[in-house]
């Protein structure tokens, strides 16, 4: 049973990490445009923009996937789980 909830906090870390990931791209990526506009050089502010605004969504959508069948494989394990009778339905 240990291991089972090892992979399942395993399993959860990887999408809360993505949300993570995807929060620090987009801040990074909006403090160092900045300071390259500030400086004048409007083409790497721009570059450093778009990159890491497309960085930090394909964290979050790979982060929101992650999300999504995590809680469907828990549901479906619940429901066999409960239709074989070794818990009570809650």
């Amino acid at each position: 049973m240990m291991y089972v909830q090892w992979k399942r906090f395993k399993w959860r870390c990887e999408y809360y990490f993505g949300y993570l990931w995807s929060f620090a791209f987009f801040t990074v990526g909006s403090i160092a445009g900045d300071e390259f506009f500030s400086q004048g050089d409007i083409k790497t502010g721009f570059e450093f923009l778009g990159g890491c605004a497309l960085m930090s969504l394909y964290f979050l959508i790979c982060s929101r996937k992650a999300q999504i069948s995590y809680h469907q494989v828990i549901s479906e394990m619940r429901e066999k789980i409960c239709h074989n009778g070794f818990i009570n339905k809650r």
